[in-house]
């Protein structure tokens, strides 16, 4: 399947960013919905679902736990999550009103999540059995965004959003999230490589951010940003050019878990500089 829909993407940022205020709890069944004429997957808009004896409208249920649903894993272009249970349909009566073009997650409140057009339209005639083979919904968020999160959050939110016994609590408040500055850009979906900041007795530490009040609300895009002025105190030495800012797990030493990063027009700090990133400056999505 194609990546989220814009509820889809509001609900998985405001999970990761806004700390208890935008936490998401997962509930289900979902549902997986057929369609005729697809809609719009994105908006979540439009589309004629299929009708047909024996085929219910709405979308068969499908349990949201591990049990039908693999662990997130690394995708050729990000990480992804496939289906183990597979759906399936027999037109028991009559041929359906096909071909179908698209199918599609519906959620509890029958908001659609993800979807996709099959890659070939299917007929089903009276006595047919219909069915998304294991693995055929791949739900993959992946590295095309410049402005998109870290690999490490991609695996944590995409079984949060399928699984109820994968859950995951992002940070909520003050501690366990954190600014760090580079002088070289770490690949920033693995976290791996660059060079932090830091020469030690020139007043450099990485931030503590508060989750539950430095983001606001997911837009209509899906984006969050910094709601107020990010400064670091003034520098005692020289800190270099500044290239690169990473929120991190870790208020020092070893990165384990590494969320999102940004680039920066390189900003050289002296002694007395403040390295400060302007109030929504940093915008944060998941697409």
């Amino acid at each position: 399947m194609a990546g989220p829909s814009t509820v889809m993407a509001q609900a998985m940022v405001n999970h990761l960013m806004r700390g208890a205020t935008g936490a998401y709890t997962l509930t289900g069944p979902w549902k997986v919905k057929l369609w005729t004429t697809n809609p719009d997957f994105d908006a979540g808009t439009g589309g004629t679902e299929l009708t047909g004896s024996g085929y219910t409208a709405g979308g068969q249920s499908i349990t949201m736990t591990a049990a039908n649903w693999n662990a997130a894993a690394t995708d050729t272009n990000g990480k992804k999550v496939t289906n183990i249970a597979v759906p399936s349909w027999t037109a028991s009566a009559a041929d359906w009103s096909g071909p179908i073009t698209g199918a599609s997650l519906m959620n509890a409140s029958n908001a659609l999540m993800w979807g996709a057009a099959l890659d070939n339209a299917r007929t089903v005639g009276n006595g047919d059995t219909f069915r998304l083979s294991a693995a055929a919904m791949a739900l993959t968020l992946d590295k095309v965004a410049a402005a998109g999160i870290g690999d490490f959050w991609k695996a944590e939110i995409l079984d949060h959003f399928t699984c109820t016994d994968r859950a995951y609590t992002a940070p909520t408040g003050a501690t366990g999230a954190y600014i760090a500055l580079y002088t070289v850009a770490p690949n920033f979906y693995t976290g791996a490589g660059g060079t932090e900041v830091t020469t030690s007795g020139t007043n450099y530490g990485r931030l503590a951010i508060n989750m539950a009040t430095a983001w606001d609300t997911a837009d209509a895009s899906g984006i969050v940003d910094n709601t107020a002025e990010i400064a670091f105190p003034a520098s005692t030495g020289t800190w270099g050019t500044v290239v690169a800012a990473a929120l991190v797990k870790e208020s020092a030493g070893a990165i384990t878990e590494f969320y999102c990063g940004k680039g920066f027009t390189g900003v050289a700090l002296t002694a007395g500089d403040t390295f400060k990133i302007a109030a929504g400056d940093w915008d944060v999505q998941i697409l």
